[in-house]
């Protein structure tokens, strides 16, 4: 699966579970949606370890994509390898990350037939330089995510954040 191939608006669920039982107990009740993303969530992944990634992979078919919210700052080949190996589509790697992480992350993923999503949780610079800086290194997704914590502590909603996705997507074609 090719990144490229979420140009059009997609669903995506995040599974951001403790419990490997109670994310596919969901997972079941949503397989008919046609969601095109599941997000097997960075709790999930911190608790129950890759083998979350391979079950929810065994129980969402070939065309619908698996993201694992690695979060990755570090070692970002290795995750990569261990997220794809397990099932993940895609892995996601900090925008705070340096650069040489973003790259080994992304050449590993692909080499695997997977990709990178660079998140942009927590990042405090100026959001479309980095963008740019990022799609300079071969990046093809980024999410500008805003935490839970934050969302809440602030009163944020989807609809705030409009702007910033319209003024990334002016100024950074691609």
């Amino acid at each position: 699966m090719k990144v490229e191939d979420l140009r059009t608006p997609t669903l995506q669920v995040a599974l951001d579970f403790t419990s490997l039982g109670e994310a596919l107990a969901i997972l079941r009740h949503l397989l008919d949606l046609g969601i095109g993303i599941f997000e097997v969530g960075t709790p999930l992944i911190k608790s129950e370890g890759a083998r979350a990634v391979s079950y929810v992979r065994s129980l969402v078919g070939p065309g619908t994509y698996v993201l694992a919210d690695t979060k990755t700052v570090d070692v970002g080949a290795v995750e990569a390898e261990v997220a794809i190996g397990a099932g993940a589509d895609l892995v996601t790697v900090l925008a705070v990350a340096d650069d040489v992480v973003i790259s080994s992350a992304l050449a590993r993923a692909r080499e695997l037939g997977g990709d990178v999503v660079v998140d942009f949780i927590g990042f405090r610079g100026d959001v479309v330089r980095r963008v740019a800086e990022i799609r300079d290194l071969g990046v093809r997704a980024v999410n500008l995510h805003v935490g839970i914590d934050v969302q809440r502590s602030l009163g944020i909603r989807a609809k705030a954040l409009a702007g910033l996705v319209r003024e990334v997507k002016r100024e950074v074609p691609g």
